[in-house]
């Protein structure tokens, strides 16, 4: 790896891709192009339509599938999901197959949230653009949950230290945790999988240009960020890295 790697992408935020279109660019694919208002209607297009059920059913449905299997559930089950596209993305349908008509799942979806809150600006208490505070198993009594899924939403939650104690508590001694994330490239201000090529980072810095939400203000829990936050209120604890996404999962112990 050459020494400067790490000041591969100066370049982003100080140079303006866009200037460098061509006449003949604007004469093949029209004036649109000039227009900043209509390429940043496109970047957000890309950066999230129809994103997340495109990988979890097709690119990454691997990882979704073991992610679904270290769940280990059972008829009768009761489970947790806190999620984005949670059903389009085929996590909901999976988990009830593996529970049954007796089975139970609870739902929080968060996408329209999360969206809401990135598209206004909101920060969460972490300083993380679109993240808050999950009270969702506020009112659940300890040890109900025999699985818990994160499901695509790890990003949203502005403190990882109290979700984790929450989510402990209300998962049964010995049960599992399971995260699955595909992190946004530029979350949190990592490029490193868009920097390693210049026709991906030409492509990316064309699509930040143009975007109205300051990618870096993003959060980008990897798994093993994950792990080092649940600590010692878990035991088993693995994290895992794919081609971006980045699932953890732990085991609440016996006896706690």
């Amino acid at each position: 790896m050459p020494e400067n790697y790490a000041q591969i992408s100066e370049t982003r935020g100080k140079a303006a891709p866009w200037s460098y279109l061509r006449e003949a660019d604007v004469q093949r694919l029209g004036e649109v192009l000039r227009d900043p208002a209509e390429r940043a209607r496109w970047a957000a297009a890309f950066l999230v339509g129809g994103g997340l059920p495109y990988m979890w059913n097709h690119l990454a449905a691997n990882i979704r599938d073991v992610a679904h299997a270290l769940l280990e559930l059972g008829p009768g089950d009761r489970v947790l999901i806190v999620g984005e596209e949670i059903e389009l993305c085929g996590w909901r349908a999976a988990v009830e197959e593996s529970v049954g008509p007796t089975g139970t799942v609870d739902q929080y979806e968060i996408i329209q949230e999360g969206n809401a809150k990135i598209y206004a600006g909101e920060h969460g208490r972490n300083g993380l653009l679109g993240a808050w505070q999950w009270t969702y198993t506020y009112d659940i009594p300890d040890d109900t949950y025999d699985a818990i899924l994160i499901a695509q939403a790890a990003q949203h939650c502005d403190d990882w230290k109290e979700a984790s104690e929450e989510f402990v508590r209300v998962l049964k001694p010995g049960k599992r945790i399971v995260s699955a994330e595909a992190l946004i490239p530029g979350g949190g201000g990592n490029t490193a999988s868009v920097d390693a090529d210049v026709h991906l980072q030409s492509w990316f810095d064309k699509l930040v240009s143009s975007v109205q939400v300051p990618l870096s203000e993003l959060g980008a829990y990897t798994a093993q960020d994950l792990k080092e936050l649940f600590g010692d209120r878990v035991v088993d604890a693995h994290a895992l890295e794919w081609r971006g996404v980045h699932t953890f999962w732990a085991r609440k112990p016996i006896g706690r």
